[in-house]
């Protein structure tokens, strides 16, 4: 079995019962910001008498004047069949992708090309709802497949930025999320003097911060697990690497059963996990709110953080005393399509 892109991890179990760990690929900048803002910068150089240029920012909330969630699945039809509608990827050829997001866009600037997109998909602003002598529509979309990752399904507008050559458009978690979507796909009418050669889209994670506690991004690297346990975190530490024995030193032994069980009751709660690996030390925060369990992890030292979101986790017997807890979006998920959360060993 191998990962696939979207960090599914399976394992398998051999005699010496090695395993496949979590592994974090994605990074993911983290920036605070609870609240939906809606903000432009504008950079602009006036240029004197004396021939020097002088920079200014200017902020301005009217830059964007719409932005809504919309259906966009008929962007993708390509004919009939004896079963019904055929719908293809090929409308992702004429636009741009986002690498670092995996979210394509479509910068609409004059109103001949937009009538194309409004009549394949009517729920689109009326042409009249914008001035194309000064604004533009950008499409942003997912394309046609199902979103792994829970939190992304539902992401609405936050901010728009734009320096002297990049444009950058910032996405965050709705705050009442809808998980019953399968991608997210929205459009933003904005301000043409925004726009930029270079756009750069940005899902913003910094919502799940856990209020109280400092982000994982800004602990010390010097952070022990001493300090761990005074902190309220549950500390594991692997003594060595030819088992999988993963021991709890730290008193609450059960404060993952006991999240996963006020889970199951839809009562929202959080743990900090400080995990002692052989050359790092690895730490995870598991939040259970709106209905799924959030986890943000990063390595001790490193700034960059990487959040999952699943519906359960769940708790098997993998050998003897040591039990293998992971993350599904369905109960009764087969192993091969798990992510491996961790293993623990009990006395």
């Amino acid at each position: 079995m191998s990962n696939n892109k979207n960090e599914i991890f399976n394992y398998k179990k051999e005699n010496n019962y090695k395993a496949i760990l979590f592994k974090i690929e994605n990074e993911e900048k983290v920036k605070e910001s609870r609240f939906l803002r809606i903000v432009a910068m504008l950079v602009i150089a006036i240029i004197g008498t004396t021939g020097i240029a002088v920079a200014s920012n200017i902020i301005y909330n009217e830059y964007i004047k719409k932005s809504d969630k919309v259906e966009l699945k008929e962007l993708f039809y390509y004919g009939e069949s004896e079963l019904g509608k055929i719908y293809s990827n090929d409308i992702l050829d004429d636009m741009i992708y986002d690498k670092e997001t995996e979210l394509y866009y479509k910068v609409i600037e004059q109103e001949e090309t937009y009538k194309q997109y409004k009549k394949m998909v009517n729920e689109l602003p009326e042409i009249s709802d914008i001035d194309f002598q000064k604004n533009l529509i950008m499409i942003i979309t997912a394309g046609l497949g199902t979103e792994p990752y829970l939190y992304r399904r539902d992401l609405v507008i936050s901010e728009i930025n734009a320096d002297e050559e990049t444009t950058y458009i910032t996405l965050v978690p709705n705050e009442n999320p809808n998980y019953d979507k399968l991608r997210t796909e929205l459009y933003v009418v904005f301000d043409k003097t925004l726009l930029r050669d270079d756009v750069k889209i940005k899902i913003d994670t910094s919502v799940f911060n856990i209020k109280g506690i400092t982000p994982i991004s800004k602990l010390p690297k010097e952070y022990s697990k001493e300090e761990a346990i005074n902190d309220g975190c549950m500390v594991i530490e692997r003594p060595t690497i030819d088992d999988m024995k993963f021991i709890v030193i730290s008193e609450n032994k059960y404060a993952l059963d006991e999240l996963i069980e006020k889970s199951e009751k839809g009562v929202e709660s959080y743990i900090r996990i400080y995990l002692e690996e052989m050359q790092y030390i690895k730490i995870m925060d598991i939040q259970y709110k709106n209905g799924i369990f959030i986890i943000t992890s990063g390595k001790l030292g490193n700034a960059n953080t990487f959040t999952q979101t699943f519906k359960y986790i769940t708790k098997d017997k993998f050998k003897d005393n040591t039990y293998l807890y992971q993350c599904n979006n369905t109960k009764k998920d087969p192993l091969y399509s798990s992510n491996i959360l961790l293993f623990i060993t009990f006395d």
